[in-house]
């Protein structure tokens, strides 16, 4: 028997992909046609020919097969004679018009890539063979449901929408406090918008957006343009995923009753139906799921009206999902195509604005499907809804809002606590009863757990005795303690724990309860209220553990073996230093050691990326949950400040706190201190940080190297008082030892003040070697008065500091030290710049960046050069050098060690850089070569040629023995020039340059670079000058040990 003919129908700039299709459809033993050189003669013949003759045909649709009439043609024939039609989509595009009314309802295959082709060829050869089967599905395809108008019309939208409200507005209306009780407050009084933001490591688009309000869930835009229909909001237990579908829903029915009130965003949905999947029966359609949770017994809709409706207005219709984690998972496994499982995979109502809920850990469960998904982080409370949440509760009491609003600010560790909604809520309800709270976090879960008890016993006269309350926490600590220690486990089944303990801790609302649906089965997904309370009640276990059972309570803690699974474990090891002194005895010692590799060359604490890097912030944070005394832990900390450099970040926000506890029970104690043997310290600081800074340095006596700098604004609420810049001044000058000094800051910051009591009086409190100043504020007369007095200064760094060539003036002219470095970065200097000259003999280093520097201050620093001869490295990027290029040019002969030359989008002219290659010569050390011609955002006068520079670059470049990075940028080529010139040059050039730099890695062990940028040439012209590149980039790749 033939084998079918098969047509593929495309628009011609996806033929090289097609042509790679035919091919492979031939190898599989089909016949296949396919206009490749384009249909002679009659077309309509052609193509109706080609179509009557095929049995399927491949359809590879985009936005250009749309406009195309010819491939409209071929489609609308082919579907008129009933041939079986495959889309094949070629790109990120939605079809509409006549394309859309034709394949919408067709699953496609993608064919975006080469790769993505090819692994789908299985499933396009196996559709060929049996149309419109859904991809990766074992299951014979089902029929849609066609939609008839007289079905969508004699639909009651108003009748529905009303019906919807009603629910909405009584269910979704409040919001119950805990899992008993009869505590409900309304929806609007009570709630507050949560932390949200795009994961940046997963989704499809708009990544790391954060979003103001929960609404902006239905408003995202993907990273093709176009809107996201399909939302994946992860969050733990208790983080306010329910309540905040709820929230959409009920602001959803109240627009509907009150058109003022309409949301922009609501307002395009014309239904809204939010779902509990674990509600969702087996087999159960979405229309049932809608009557059986939402709509009353004696509703007046139709199933098949409504079933019409969504299928006709899915652009208009809102669906929420809530509880992915609590849905069977094997069904969207096994590709089972219900119509719950089909949405889900986005393999239906592809146009609906979908968003579903799980808790993070069953993002997995989704499989291949979560590509099709933008996920959304919900991370609780920010600062300022933390206070707006507190002023909702205690509506009635603002004295007591105003009092735990007050402690929290007073209490970072404990307002960390308060970002997490469930544990919001625990300190307003600890906080009505006894207008105070514990400052660790162990003896508030403590607290907690206790009030949950206490309160349900209340509540349903249950009479149990405190003793009976702590052997039940014992069981719950162990199956949580083995859960955390095994495999990080988070959801139980009923069979874990013991029948009582399960029953009374979901009572009391330690646990939660969940109805899981798996295959026939109904089971209960059992977790705790928060991971959280997990981790304290697996702490409180293992903490009895070191009076009870010594080799037990040690083989948890062989489980933590090294540094990466503290970080893991750090909530359960706090917890247990906490719980237990004699624990953190023997956890803290355990925990040095596991970070002690970490500390070699410097002791870190709160990096970016802390798991990552070599930073320790976990151990304090036990230290100070643990309330021992220094003389306690003295010989186990000492080995971490073997390096005697300390570096401490504000990320974790509270790594400083942490740290700052070692410095309080040290300076409580009489023992030898730790901290005076630093001799380097870097605090990179957040807002309202300076009393923390002061008595740090009060026990660093002995730093020699001091860093300051704020990550974050000063905010105006939080800047420092006069009393505290006097202080932090007054520990800075009293460091005796003191030889660099840096003031950094993201956020301009005055610190006029701490420079001028570093440098007061007749007679220098300190000598330092460097200054490096960073977006601050200061005096420069102060500054000039400070430098004056420094003659021992090698190094002077400034960035975005100087406001004003006077202001330069002021502080430049006041240099009487013999310079090394010096750097004035995004800061004018102008005029200023003839004050260098005194230095010019000493300094080694000039990087003058974007300082307004104009041709004639240029002139002027040319002239200094005769004097620079130990000038090592030299950086004039993004000034306006132009034609004072050729006089810098020949002074640099007079700089013969030299390594580093960088001269970016400085407005460098064709006789200036030809000037500079005549210099070479007189540069044997030059390592590294950075140039770019004209200014930013230019390339040059088209009078100028690159061929020129090249060329003189390349005929000097011999004399550059040590050369490794090689930069040229921006070199302009005439317009309307022919290139074979310049290319067979620039090739032949670089081809002698691979030679000679290869040569030189072998000889130095170095990396070496070489590029260049010129007027963008047609691609085509430039095939040997490309593979030149790539074949010079790829030979000399840095190795790993470069």
């Amino acid at each position: 028997m033939d084998s079918p003919l098969v047509m593929i129908s495309y628009q011609w700039d996806a033929q090289d992909r097609m042509l790679k299709l035919k091919d492979e459809l031939i190898k599989a033993g089909y016949k296949v046609w396919m206009d490749v050189e384009k249909m002679e003669g009659n077309i309509d013949d052609s193509m109706s020919a080609a179509v009557e003759k095929a049995s399927a045909i491949l359809m590879c649709f985009s936005k250009r097969y749309q406009e195309s009439i010819s491939c409209k043609k071929e489609a609308q024939y082919g579907a008129f004679l009933q041939r079986r039609i495959i889309p094949l989509k070629y790109e990120d595009y939605q079809p509409t018009g006549w394309l859309g009314l034709m394949i919408n309802s067709l699953l496609y295959y993608e064919v975006h890539t080469d790769e993505i082709m090819m692994e789908n060829l299985p499933k396009i050869i196996k559709a060929i063979e049996t149309p419109n089967l859904p991809p990766d599905s074992d299951d014979p395809p089902t029929e849609a449901v066609p939609v008839s108008p007289r079905d969508i019309k004699s639909f009651d939208l108003k009748a529905c929408q009303e019906e919807l409200q009603s629910f909405y507005e009584q269910e979704m209306g409040t919001v119950q406090l805990l899992p008993w009780g009869q505590d409900v407050v309304d929806m609007d009084a009570i709630f507050v918008n949560l932390t949200l933001a795009v994961d940046e490591n997963v989704s499809s688009g708009g990544a790391g957006k954060a979003l103001e309000r929960v609404e902006d869930l239905l408003d995202l835009m993907g990273r093709n343009g176009k809107k996201v229909n399909r939302v994946l909001l992860k969050g733990f237990a208790g983080s306010g995923k329910s309540t905040a579908m709820a929230k959409i829903a009920y602001d959803w029915a109240k627009g509907i009753q009150d058109s003022s009130s309409k949301d922009k965003v609501l307002s395009q949905f014309k239904l809204l139906f939010i779902l509990s999947l674990r509600e969702i029966e087996t087999n159960e359609t979405l229309t049932d799921a809608i009557f059986d949770q939402i709509l009353p017994q004696d509703t007046v809709i139709s199933r098949k009206d409504l079933e019409a409706f969504i299928h006709a207005h899915g652009k208009e219709t809102l669906l929420l999902l809530d509880g992915l984690d609590e849905y069977p998972m094997e069904r969207l496994q096994k590709k089972v195509t219900g119509d719950i499982e089909s949405v889900l995979a986005n393999r239906k109502m592809r146009d609906t604005c979908v968003v579903v809920t799980t808790r993070p850990h069953k993002v997995e469960d989704l499989g291949e499907h979560h590509k099709h998904y933008t996920q959304v982080k919900l991370s609780g409370f920010s600062e300022d809804n933390i206070g707006i949440y507190i002023t909702k509760f205690f509506k009635e009491n603002q004295k007591a809002a105003k009092g735990l609003i007050k402690f929290l600010l007073q209490s970072p560790s404990i307002q960390v606590l308060a970002q997490i909604p469930v544990m919001l809520l625990m300190l307003c309800l600890l906080w009505t009863d006894a207008h105070k709270l514990p400052d660790t976090h162990t003896a508030l879960y403590e607290q907690v757990v206790l009030y949950l008890w206490k309160r349900y016993r209340r509540s349903s006269d249950v009479s149990q005795k405190d003793a009976d309350i702590e052997e039940v926490l014992l069981h719950l600590g162990r199956v949580a303690l083995d859960g955390l220690t095994s495999d990080g486990k988070l959801v139980f089944t009923e069979n874990d724990f013991p029948k009582q303990t399960l029953e009374e801790a979901c009572k009391a609302g330690i646990l939660t309860k969940e109805r899981l649906r798996s295959k026939l089965n109904v089971c209960s997904s059992i977790s705790f209220l928060h991971k959280s309370v997990q981790e304290y009640c697996a702490a409180n276990y293992w903490a009895s553990l070191v009076e009870k059972d010594a080799d037990l309570f040690q083989s948890y803690l062989d489980r933590i073996a090294d540094d990466y699974q503290v970080f893991a474990q750090v909530e359960l090891l706090t917890f247990c230093c906490g719980k237990s002194q004699k624990a953190a005895s023997v956890i803290l010692p355990h925990v040095v050691q596991a970070f002690k590799h970490r500390t070699e060359e410097i002791l870190r604490i709160g990096n970016i990326s802390y798991a990552a890097r070599k930073d320790i912030w976990p151990l304090f944070r036990m230290l100070r949950e643990s309330g021992l005394k220094y003389e306690a832990v003295h010989s186990w900390f000492e080995p971490l400040f073997q390096s005697k450099v300390v570096e401490i970040r504000q990320n974790p926000p509270l790594s400083l706190e942490y740290f700052h506890h070692l410095v309080r029970i040290v300076s409580k104690s009489k023992s030898r201190s730790i901290l005076s043997e630093v001799r380097e310290l870097k605090l990179f600081c957040g807002s309202g940080s300076f009393g923390l800074i002061v008595e740090t340095l009060d026990e660093m006596t002995q730093v020699e190297s001091l860093v300051l700098s704020w990550e974050t604004e000063v905010l105006v609420e939080t800047r420092p008082s006069e009393t505290q810049v006097a202080a932090l001044s007054e520990r800075v000058s009293k460091l005796s030892n003191l030889k660099d000094i840096s003031v950094l800051a993201r956020h301009r910051l005055d610190i006029s003040k701490i420079i001028g009591s570093l440098f007061r009086g007749s007679k220098c409190s300190v000598s330092v070697r460097k200054i490096e100043l960073g977006n601050v504020e200061y005096d420069p007369e102060t500054m000039g008065s400070a430098l004056k007095k420094q003659t021992a200064l090698k190094s002077l760094h400034l960035t975005n500091v100087v406001q004003t060539s006077q202001g330069a003036s002021q502080m430049l002219s006041q240099i009487r030290s013999s310079l090394r470095e010096f750097h004035i970065v995004s800061s004018p200097i102008g005029e200023a710049v003839c004050y260098l000259k005194p230095v010019m003999p000493s300094l080694e280093e000039v990087v003058m960046t974007n300082a307004k520097l104009e041709e004639d201050h240029v002139k002027t620093l040319a002239g200094f050069l005769p004097m620079a001869g130990k000038l090592k490295h030299l950086d004039l990027s993004w000034n306006n050098i132009g034609s004072s290029m050729v006089k810098l040019a020949k002074q640099l002969q007079h700089c013969p060690l030299i390594h580093t030359l960088t001269l970016l989008h400085s407005n460098l002219r064709q006789p200036g850089v030809i000037e500079l290659t005549k210099s070479f010569q007189y540069m044997p050390q030059l390592v590294n070569l950075i140039l770019s011609m004209g200014l930013s955002g230019q390339v040059g006068p088209s009078s100028e040629n690159g061929f020129t520079v090249l060329e003189a670059v390349f005929k000097s470049i011999h004399y550059l023995p040590k050369l490794c990075i090689l930069d040229l940028q921006r070199l302009p080529v005439p317009e309307g020039d022919d290139e074979s010139p310049f290319l067979v040059a620039c090739t032949s050039a670089i081809n002698f340059d691979i030679s000679n730099l290869k040569q030189r890695r072998q000889e130095k062990g170095r990396a070496v670079h070489f590029g260049f940028v010129c007027r963008p040439l047609r691609s085509d012209r430039l095939p040997t000058l490309r593979a030149a590149i790539a074949q010079f980039n790829e030979e000399n790749k840095p190795n790993e040990s470069t």
